[in-house]
């Protein structure tokens, strides 16, 4: 009976051991390829979530009163960045090459945040999908009683990687995901991304690169060695040309704002002129607790011991780039209209951004649907510096309630009118410019 006593602790202790590692094990998201099967002759119809699944290119059913169909197409991400499956990478890069050739496309290339991926119950793929539908649905009106107008193909590419590795306990990986974000962006996603730029080469066509949370450090970290490139570039006041894409737009980034530091001093050094179109948009929410509190605190923690030359270094190195005051150059504030994506006076507010680009008769703020964009004061000291196509926009937080409230009504409907305003054709004043 003692003898028994005695070792009921060792095996109290090792079913302890096994319990805690079963949970470990189910907690742990595994990296996986979700994404293993391509068709391009009949191609998968998404409509929810089950459909679909493990489609690596689907069509996406038109939204209701619309037969305006959209494209969605899956690139997948290791943790060290490499591609999942290079022949699936390449068979969907033809397939968008033949889609081009036969008409314009609006080509948006997501990269989803931290807690998320590419499985087909994740909440961003059924909510970049959703965009989509919507996006292929307004641009088709753009079209509405224009002559000679061609409709784009309006085709999302979604960048899956392992934001979501653990079931328990998310929030303690937020060094581990912010490293893995960064190493998808500048290795793989990096290729990839300029290789969907060569897809959308053609003049009608518009290629934007969207992140969220650690997918705008993704996006960021595959994109800024081309734009500093861009940056260096010009000479004698010459507007500045595209990078890898039309525009890159950032949401609500996690990322630190001394990684801008260098672009924002090159940039200040360009007398960049009238109608200089962004290249670079970051929109953060004031409502966005991750990035304004609960960044510093992991910047902080991880970075004990590192070295600063200033307080100012420091700051920059534990805020993200959205929160710091410094370098706000816009803010978007709400306006209370009908919701009216796309309407007919699309064509209209997109020539009125003409208007702000060119800074005719000092026009510093635009208005577009649910919102109007202003340029901060802080960039009005100097007529180059107008023109910055570098924008960091401090966002109403009516306009995106929080971190992941990027998908709402005004604040996409105010996107796609910026999108479309890039390339506005025909305005009245064209022939004046």
């Amino acid at each position: 009976m003692g003898a028994r006593t005695a070792s009921n602790p060792a095996n109290l202790a090792r079913r302890l051991v096994v319990c805690a590692c079963a949970l470990l094990l189910g907690a742990c998201v595994s990296g996986r390829t979700y994404r293993t099967h391509f068709d391009a002759n009949a191609p998968c119809v998404a409509s929810d979530n089950e459909a679909c699944a493990g489609e690596v290119f689907t069509r996406v059913a038109p939204a209701p009163g619309s037969d305006a169909v959209a494209r969605m197409g899956f690139v997948e991400f290791d943790d060290q960045g490499y591609l999942r499956d290079r022949g699936m990478k390449n068979a969907l890069l033809a397939q968008l090459g033949e889609l081009e050739r036969k008409q314009p496309v609006l080509l948006i290339a997501f990269a989803h945040g931290w807690k998320h991926n590419a499985d087909p119950r994740d909440g961003n793929v059924a909510k970049f999908r959703d965009l989509l539908t919507r996006l292929a649905a307004a641009d088709a009106r753009l079209c509405d009683g224009r002559p000679h107008c061609q409709p784009r193909q309006v085709v999302g590419v979604y960048l899956g990687w392992r934001g979501l590795s653990w079931r328990v306990g998310k929030n303690l990986t937020f060094w581990q995901r912010k490293a893995s974000a960064e190493r998808v962006g500048s290795d793989g996603a990096s290729e990839v991304l300029q290789q969907l730029d060569k897809v959308a080469s053609a003049r009608a066509s518009q290629y934007i690169i969207l992140g969220h949370s650690f997918g705008g450090a993704l996006a960021f970290s595959a994109v800024d060695q081309l734009l500093m490139e861009s940056l260096i570039t010009p000479r004698g006041g010459h507007a500045v040309s595209r990078t890898v894409a039309n525009l890159v737009v950032l949401v609500n980034p996690a990322f630190e704002a001394a990684r801008f530091h260098a672009l924002r001093e090159r940039a200040a050094e360009i007398p960049f002129v009238p109608g200089q179109r962004p290249l670079f948009a970051v929109f953060t929410s004031r409502a966005d607790w991750a990035t304004r509190q609960a960044f510093p605190v992991g910047r902080t923690l991880g970075t004990l011991g590192s070295e600063y030359t200033n307080p100012t270094q420091r700051r920059e190195d534990r805020t993200t780039i959205g929160h710091y005051a410094p370098f706000w150059t816009h803010r978007l504030e709400h306006r209370d209209v009908p919701k009216m994506l796309a309407g007919a006076d699309a064509r209209a507010v997109a020539c009125g951004f003409k208007d702000y680009q060119f800074g005719r008769d000092g026009k510093n703020d635009w208005s577009a649907g649910p919102a109007t964009l202003e340029r901060l004061p802080a960039i009005l000291t100097s007529e180059p510096s107008r023109f910055n196509p570098l924008m960091i926009v401090r966002v109403d937080g009516t306009l995106i309630g929080g971190h992941n409230d990027i998908w709402n009504d005004d604040f996409t409907e105010f996107l796609y009118r910026f999108l479309v305003a890039q390339d506005a054709q025909g305005c009245p004043r064209d022939a004046v410019d």
